[in-house]
């Protein structure tokens, strides 16, 4: 490190940016804000283009246009059915309905936002029509288009849809095939990344075509131009993602030192490179593609020979003899059988324990990276990408050799495709294999910032280490896994998830956790995007007690999701609580489901009404309605007859209301007169119904003495929430209103002496 200036001054930036971005994080509005949702025309220049799958397995083109008087920035545009496809390079007006991107609002959650800023994406435009085409093509561009079109059309005609969906995400960058079980399998199998075009493949690409030419004995002033312009068209024909920029880069670097005829460093190159990919956006410094392709090289050039220097020094050696050999081999003639034998042995053996060191050198280097970006961490990846990493070397040669001759010789493309199916066929049982093993998922959860510094402060000291503590020295990684992997339990901390219209609440107390809600009407996968993130984040693998409050969709979808989530690595549930309404299985069509579910994963059912009281930990939760066979039961509205819950914490109390309202609030605000003031005074109040003015009325406040009132509802819901007649009711009461559609997640932390803070997400 101290003879790389380089590499100090990219780790420097990269440190600095990194801390930058997280004291002062971007929550700007959305400049395309107002357009959001909205039929528009727009006049711009096609940039690019690509062909992707719908949900109903149509082919849409996808333009990425470049908006007039606009310059930099570009707008993903979805053409619809049947309309004409415009060249790369030709000026098009479109008219369509404009999306903004999703900010993220919660802990966890995917900021798409930010994802496409970094890539110059500022919105989406659905079901476009072309209004007028002029101008014309740019014949580079249009030309890898259509080469990246039929290369796809040949896998689809050679292979299965998913071997030919894989091959097509692997080799050519489009994703848009591939099914949603296929890809939760490679990512909770820690291979996700082997489904995108990364260093790896331009990598591969680069050295295959570069032996190729130097085998053609084409002139050396020729075949580095060549080789750099061909990998940089395969990775701008696929997309050009943050990790094949660096890679084909880095390649280009190389080859130029070899002309120079100065020696090529690694880490000074991809410092190099890192640098003027920070100075270019410097948000790429929390891009998990961007850190994950530059911490795997820096773990390779620093990590490795650090932690293992006599395996460094025995490759060296071995490298060296290898080369000596070979030149006695030209001199003398070939090496006997059976001492060619003797030394692919050797090779091969040598070869897996390399990659055992690289993979623990990688983890070791990458963890926090996966840790803060992911959050959940497959420990069957380690095993998995040292058998399957390898073998890459033979699947993209096979591959493209398919895609090459299925339109010259069929016959022969066939037999070649036996090898990518072979190795599909090998990955599916390997990953479903170790995927279903118990402990194989780590639900690590985010670490805090200091825990990350302090980690690899760590690592630089085992890294700077002198010859006399090199043994000692081995201790510093474990402390720092030590640090990495603390997770403190909270006395109480209780979290309303921005959902949307609908309602969520994550409750943790040591180690017990509640939901209570978990639903939306407006967030489709409300489950998988928004809930699941949220515990992943939080490191929370088991749901205590899920608690449903009424079997409206805005509050049970999301909770649906995670009952129908089977696979190995999904949430666990230990009870499910739903409101009593005179049936052990309430008679509706929500509850049937969620019972149904519920009994297929052998999960336990539970219904309460009034009176009934539980012990969670510390927590104290008394259910205050529906009443048993009482009024809000008996009308039959689902708002009217929602589980209320009372919750308890030594000096701190909390009221969840669900949407109770009619019949079901008259019998709470009875209930209420008969209890003594110090169960009616509460430090949180959910409020019913995400603020509707029918409920939480003026009895209901007189009853209540609440100091902090949380709404959960949507931005811009079309049912106008929360009313501003209850709003105005909760302020004269004195309580502070907070609501999701304006501060994103809110979280409450307590004490058994008492409320301890209360923060938004949001700003």
């Amino acid at each position: 490190m101290r003879t790389r200036p380089l590499c100090l001054l990219f780790l420097a930036a990269l440190a600095s940016v990194s801390l930058i971005l997280y004291l002062f994080p971007d929550h700007a509005p959305d400049p395309y804000g107002g357009l959001d949702r909205t039929t528009v025309s727009l006049r711009g220049n096609v940039r690019r283009k690509e062909l992707r799958q719908s949900n109903q397995g149509e082919a849409v083109t996808l333009l990425y246009l470049e908006p007039e008087k606009r310059a930099g920035e570009l707008i993903a545009v979805y053409l619809a059915a049947g309309q004409e496809q415009p060249l790369t390079g030709q000026d098009v007006v479109v008219k369509g309905r404009m999306s903004c991107f999703p900010a993220q609002t919660n802990p966890g959650m995917f900021d798409l936002r930010a994802y496409y800023a970094m890539r110059g994406i500022v919105c989406r435009m659905n079901d476009a029509r072309l209004i007028s085409v002029s101008g014309g093509a740019g014949a580079y561009r249009e030309g890898l288009y259509r080469l990246r079109a039929a290369f796809a059309a040949r896998l689809d005609a050679v292979f299965a849809e998913e071997d030919a969906a894989l091959l097509k995400a692997m080799l050519l960058g489009d994703s848009s095939a591939l099914d949603a079980e296929v890809k939760r399998l490679y990512r909770m199998s820690g291979i996700l990344h082997l489904l995108c075009v990364s260093g790896i493949h331009c990598a591969l690409v680069g050295t295959a075509l570069l032996r190729l030419l130097r085998r053609l004995r084409l002139p050396r002033f020729l075949t580095a131009p060549l080789c750099c312009f061909f990998v940089y068209s395969y990775g701008l024909m696929c997309g050009m993602g943050v990790s094949a920029l660096r890679a084909v880069a880095m390649f280009a670097l190389k080859l130029l030192a070899e002309r120079l005829g100065r020696s090529y460093d690694m880490l000074s190159a991809m410092s190099l490179v890192g640098l003027l990919l920070l100075a270019e956006e410097p948000r790429y410094a929390h891009d998990s593609g961007f850190l994950m392709s530059f911490c795997t090289i820096a773990a390779l050039g620093l990590m490795l020979p650090s932690l293992f220097p006599r395996a460094a020094e025995r490759e060296e050696r071995a490298r060296l003899l290898r080369l000596a050999k070979q030149r006695q081999r030209r001199v003398h003639g070939a090496v006997p059988g059976w001492r060619q034998g003797f030394a692919i042995g050797e090779v091969l053996r040598e070869k897996a324990f390399s990659g055992v060191r690289a993979g623990i050198s990688i983890l070791l280097f990458t963890l926090p990276v996966q840790m803060c970006c992911f959050y959940v961490v497959p420990l069957s990846g380690l095993l998995l990408n040292l058998l399957l990493v390898p073998m890459m070397s033979v699947l993209m040669p096979s591959g493209m050799a398919v895609m090459l001759l299925a339109g010259l010789l069929p016959p022969a493309a066939q037999l070649m495709s036996l090898v990518p199916r072979l190795i599909f066929a090998l990955t599916r049982v390997l990953a479903g294999t170790l995927a279903s093993l118990p402990h194989m998922t780590w639900y690590a959860g985010a670490p805090a910032a200091r825990q990350v510094i302090a980690y690899y402060v760590l690592l630089t000291v085992f890294l700077l280490r002198g010859n006399a503590a090199r043994k000692a020295a081995y201790l510093l990684p474990v402390i720092a896994l030590a640090l990495l992997s603390f997770r403190g339990t909270p006395s109480l901390q209780l979290t309303m998830l921005d959902v949307g219209q609908g309602d969520a609440f994550v409750l943790r107390q040591g180690d017990v956790t509640l939901l209570i809600d978990g639903g939306s009407s407006t967030v489709s996968g409300v489950g998988t995007y928004r809930l699941l993130p949220y515990l992943q984040h939080e490191g929370i693998r088991r749901l205590d007690a899920v608690f449903v409050s009424h079997d409206d969709q805005d509050h049970i979808s999301g909770i649906l999701e995670l009952l129908e989530d089977t696979a190995a690595g999904g949430v666990e549930i230990g009870h499910v609580y739903l409101p009593d309404i005179g049936r052990d299985t309430p008679d509706d069509d929500g509850y049937d489901t969620l019972c149904a579910l519920a009994q297929q994963r052998g999960i336990p059912v539970s219904c309460l009404h009034a009176g009934q009281q539980l012990h969670a930990g510390e927590l104290t939760l008394r259910c205050l309605g529906p009443s048993a066979g009482g009024r809000a039961v008996a009308s039959g509205d689902a708002n009217a007859h929602s589980m209320i819950l009372h919750l308890e914490y030594g000096a701190f109390s909390a009221l969840f209301t669900g949407d109770v309202e009619g019949e079901g609030l008259t019998e709470l605000n009875d209930l209420l007169a008969t209890l003594p003031a110090e169960l009616r005074t509460v430090d949180v109040l959910k409020v019913a119904h995400h603020g509707s003015r029918f409920t939480t009325d003026e009895r209901f406040l007189s009853l209540i003495d609440a100091r902090l009132a949380l709404i959960s509802c949507g931005k811009n819901n079309r049912y106008d929430h929360p009313h501003g007649e209850v709003l105005t009711r909760l302020a004269a009461d004195g309580a502070r209103i907070l609501t999701t559609s304006a501060g994103g997640a809110i979280t409450v932390t307590a004490s058994p002496a008492g409320l301890a803070g209360v923060e938004s997400f949001l700003p």
